[in-house]
Parts: C-alpha cells; sequence; structure tokens
C-alpha cells in the first residue's frame, strides 16, 4: 500500500491554514514554530483529529497526520502517544500498521534512538505483510541507522539485500521520492546509500564513481514523455547541479585532484547562485561562502 502523499499535502494545507491567523509569515521559524506549538497545545486531541477528518481522510489518515504535526513542533511526548494509539487500533491492517511503524522508526531515527529505529525496520523488512513501498523505506532507514553507528559492513550487506528486493519487485521502474512514485530505477537510492558509505569510509573514487553513475541515470529521464511531476524532477536537477558537484568535489579534494575538485566546486556555485534553494533562513548564503572558501583552497593548491 503506498501512502496518499497528496491527500497528506492537503490535510497540512488544512493545517497551515488553522494556525495562520496566528502566524505572521515576516516571523523567524522560531517564532512560527512556536506558534504552531502553542495552537497544537490548545487542542485536544478529538479536536485535532476533527480538523484533518474534516477534509475527506479517515480516522486514522487524520491521525497519523496530527501525529505529523507535533512531531515538526517537536512535541515528542504527544506524538509517541498518537502513534501508540493508531498502532494499538484492532482495525487497522497488518499492511497498514507496518506503514505506521515506518514512520515511527523514522521518528527514533530523528531521536537519535538508533537500536529502537533498526528493531522497527527489520520486523518490517521480514514481515510478509507490508507493501514493497514500506520495505522499500525499512531498508533505507536502516542503512541510514547503520552509518550514523558507522556499522558499514553490515549497511552494505543491508544494501545486498535491498537490492534483491529490487531485483524481485513488481515495480522495477518505480522509484519513490517525496513520496511519489516515479520512472526510472528503484535502485537510485540504495546506490545514493552506498556512494555516502564509501566517501565517509574514505573510499572517495569509488564514491565519486556510484554518483557518476546516479547522475548518468538522472540525465537519461525522459522527465516529459514520463509526465514525472514538477516537484519531484526539480528535487533531481537540483542534486545534480549543486549537491553532487559539491560532494564529487570534496571527494576530488581528499585525493588530491585540486583541479578536479575545483571544476566540481565552481559548477556546484554557478547553480547555487541562480537556483532558488530552499533551505532554513541564511542557508543559500551559507553554502555559496562554503564554496567560495573551498575554491579558494584549490586554487592555492594548484598554484
Amino acid at each position: 500500500m503506498i501512502h496518499n502523499y497528496y491527500t497528506r499535502a492537503v490535510y497540512l494545507m488544512v493545517f497551515i491554514f488553522a494556525i495562520s491567523i496566528t502566524a505572521n509569515s515576516q516571523e523567524s521559524a522560531n517564532s512560527y514554530l512556536q506558534k504552531r506549538k502553542e495552537f497544537l497545545q490548545s487542542k485536544s486531541r478529538e479536536e485535532l483529529y476533527n480538523i484533518y477528518k474534516a477534509v475527506g481522510g479517515s480516522r486514522i489518515a487524520a491521525m497519523e497526520e496530527c501525529a505529523r504535526a507535533y512531531r515538526e513542533a517537536k512535541m515528542n511526548k504527544e506524538t509517541m502517544e498518537v502513534y501508540n494509539e493508531i498502532l494499538g487500533d484492532p482495525k487497522l491492517t497488518e499492511s497498514y500498521r507496518q506503514v505506521v511503524r515506518a514512520e515511527l522508526a523514522s521518528f527514533y531515527h530523528e531521536l537519535k534512538d538508533y537500536q529502537k529505529a533498526l528493531a522497527l525496520c527489520d520486523e518490517i523488512i521480514k514481515n510478509p505483510a507490508p507493501s514493497e513501498y514500506s520495505k522499500f523505506k525499512a531498508f533505507s532507514r536502516k542503512v541510514r541507522c547503520l552509518r550514523e553507528l558507522k556499522k558499514y559492513k553490515e549497511a552494505i550487506d543491508t544494501i545486498a539485500q535491498w537490492n534483491e528486493m529490487i531485483k524481485k519487485s513488481k515495480y522495477p521502474e518505480k522509484i519513490y521520492s517525496l513520496g511519489t512514485p516515479m520512472s526510472g530505477g528503484l535502485e537510485f537510492r540504495a546506490k545514493e546509500q552506498l556512494a555516502f558509505i564509501y566517501q565517509e569510509q574514505g573510499k572517495y573514487a569509488e564514491a565519486i564513481k556510484a554518483r557518476k553513475e546516479i547522475l548518468d541515470w538522472i540525465a537519461n529521464i525522459d522527465w516529459e514523455g514520463k509526465q514525472i511531476e514538477p516537484m519531484t524532477r526539480k528535487y533531481y536537477e537540483t542534486n545534480s547541479n549543486t549537491a553532487y558537484p559539491m560532494v564529487m568535489g570534496d571527494c576530488y579534494k581528499e585525493m588530491g585532484e585540486y583541479s578536479l575538485a575545483l571544476a566540481e566546486y565552481e559548477k556546484a556555485l554557478e547553480n547555487m547562485k541562480k537556483e532558488k534553494i530552499t533551505g532554513p533562513k541564511g542557508f543559500r548564503e551559507k553554502k555559496i561562502k562554503e564554496l567560495e572558501g573551498l575554491i579558494s583552497v584549490c586554487k592555492q593548491n594548484i598554484q
């Protein structure tokens, strides 16, 4: 079962509308977060459920949105209570239960409680009921947790299992990005995680090779022909133009290949300046300054 992320977006809009009367658009992100927290604290659990349910969602879907709202407001105790309430519903199908467990694994990962996150991921992977999407999310989350713990061999072994799942997939031409099925190759996320592992291990040549394979795949996507929605396309193109050149530049710099590193950093800087990069306040300016510093280091080492 694939979660309906478009419905989720509608729920989120309802939430934003509900608190927009209390949050001025000119206020800082921290102030906005505080006002959102105050709004959530002012409503009973049932009132919050009804806000989301009013736009056509089921009670379970409304409860999930409430959990996410608590989570975004850093209300961890309330988040856990709602997730446990959902999982305790006897009418919940086993497949849906695993979707919720995948969300809970993500929450534990966020809290750096890696053991609980890993236990949930293993439960989903071993359970025959979950959809491929739930298993896909569990493999991805498990690898990320193992990376945090620097258990690289186990992470690589997990990627091998992940790739076996991909080979047996009923949807071999699907990839999930931002919750949206996308034509391409399901192996993208597995390759991306492998590239991160190689880089963290200091295997820079392998990391560069893995990322070049991903870039080649992205370059050959038929965006118009496959009618891929704009948000997903923007995500991949931004990674291709800014994030990937920057991390590849880091690899080349660590290898002492300063000319190659310089070319990657300059590409990233050029695209960073002309693209509208979203992120926390000052993120874009910070990255531009960082890239300018890296370019200066490379030029000094080339001379």
